[in-house]
């Protein structure tokens, strides 16, 4: 698909995290640097010294109150511990050749930001051009400054994890996966204040918690 048109929807997700509520304001930027190899070791080092983190294994009970919500009613379930905000993306006239549909959940509690994004492209389309045209959309925003990220595969073969840092009002660490079903993509993540250990414990119970449990998808 159109490079353009995809850089075009992932800038739209984006938003949200450069927006006030979420991120803060910073200075715009074009300069989006992949993690080096020792960067990225170094980032996995830090987070081996952090206090230990409760991970959410797949059947595992959820915390007290949480519920578990469809986003878009399109294969994707987490469990958050309140019903997230959605909306839909809006697609320009000039890529609904490449879109067919987009929306947006978005929970966020003052200190975690969860943004679970779903999409149907018309062709499938490979699961490095979604990432990085999400962060090229999200360095070319107002709030993201010296935004560095890596994208490694997983045991599943249709999932491929991010994690990344970039400075805000303050610094931020952002974590989750990107998943490419045929058509049909999702883009979820946990965002937190760099150091933030209770963030980033309830931001991995999300991540933990996603299955692909839910509705068929429409196609």
């Amino acid at each position: 698909m159109g490079q353009h048109g995809l850089r075009a929807a992932c800038f739209l997700i984006a938003c949200i995290l450069t927006s006030g509520w979420a991120a803060g304001q910073a200075s715009q930027t074009k300069n989006v640097p992949a993690m080096t190899s020792d960067e990225t070791e170094a980032v996995r080092r830090a987070d081996v010294n952090t206090a230990p983190v409760t991970k959410l294994m797949p059947g595992e009970a959820m915390p007290q109150g949480w519920v578990r919500y469809f986003p878009a009613n399109c294969g994707l379930s987490i469990a958050l511990p309140r019903r997230p905000l959605e909306a839909d993306l809006p697609i320009s006239a000039q890529d609904k050749s490449l879109f067919r549909s987009g929306s947006d959940s978005f929970y966020t509690d003052g200190s975690l930001t969860v943004i679970a994004a779903h999409f149907q492209t018309v062709t499938p389309t490979p699961a490095s051009s979604i990432v990085d045209s999400f962060f090229q959309g999200l360095a070319e925003g107002n709030g993201a400054r010296s935004l560095k990220y890596s994208a490694e595969p997983t045991d599943r073969p249709t999932r491929t994890s991010v994690v990344a840092t970039y400075r805000a009002e303050s610094w931020r660490e952002l974590e989750g996966f990107i998943e490419v079903i045929g058509t049909h993509g999702w883009f979820v993540v946990a965002i937190r204040r760099q150091g933030d250990v209770q963030a980033k414990e309830k931001g991995r119970r999300v991540l933990a918690s996603a299955l692909f449990d839910g509705p068929s998808c429409v196609d």
